[in-house]
């Protein structure tokens, strides 16, 4: 497969709005990474926070827990979630909000792209496969040293305001945007898709915007 020439030569941003608690969050996650190692440095994936829990000393409804639980069972079913587990909302103690390891992400951020990359999909296993609660602090400070990022300088962002109020602009600008439950994915500055797609979807979504793209490109070199 090769992606349409376009008269534009920055890469074409696909950007994932994100809850590191969520199952199909990961699925969407990991069908992105294989579609960006097909097509190249024609697009660039990006993360953005939109925490669906959002309140810390909220008390988990019973309904809620069982919701989660249903959404790993079926995210379970989709060949990226062969390894989900419901360990995380089946104990005792299991995460009130999804605020801080979104923090943490927006921390590891800081040290590149790729650190933040590591680090997010080291969480998202350890939540969604491994069953560990991931709002706590020392289990992601035990991440981010996992994650080969710098320990004492993760530790310090953490504790920034600048990271905290980038996950609350970020959520803002994704409800501006019309987002209202993930996952959500944009394609460029306008085409959102919400809810679980297929690889081939997300595919066929690029393909397109490529293609518009490069046909607009032209009409402007014609002209």
């Amino acid at each position: 497969m090769s992606a349409p020439r376009t008269a534009r030569s920055e890469p074409l941003q696909v950007t994932l709005f994100h809850d590191l608690l969520c199952a199909y969050c990961l699925v969407t996650a990991e069908r992105l990474r294989a579609l960006k190692g097909e097509f190249g440095d024609t697009i660039q994936l990006a993360l953005r926070p939109f925490p669906l829990r959002t309140e810390p000393e909220a008390m988990l409804e019973e309904r809620e827990r069982k919701r989660a639980i249903r959404t790993i069972r079926a995210a379970s079913k989709e060949p990226e979630g062969a390894e989900l587990s419901t360990a995380l909302w089946s104990r005792s103690e299991h995460p009130t909000s999804s605020i801080l390891p979104l923090i943490a992400a927006e921390a590891a951020k800081l040290q590149g792209v790729e650190a933040q990359a590591r680090f997010v999909e080291k969480v998202r296993s350890a939540a969604l496969r491994s069953g560990l609660n991931v709002a706590r602090r020392d289990i992601l400070l035990e991440l981010a040293s996992a994650s080969g990022l710098d320990a004492e300088q993760f530790a310090t962002a953490l504790e920034l305001s600048t990271t905290r109020r980038a996950v609350e602009r970020s959520f803002r600008d994704a409800y501006t945007r019309g987002v209202r439950a993930l996952p959500a994915v944009a394609i460029g500055d306008e085409w959102l898709l919400t809810g679980l797609k297929s690889a081939e979807e997300y595919r066929e979504a690029i393909l397109r915007y490529l293609r518009r793209r490069s046909a607009e490109g032209a009409a402007r070199v014609l002209h």
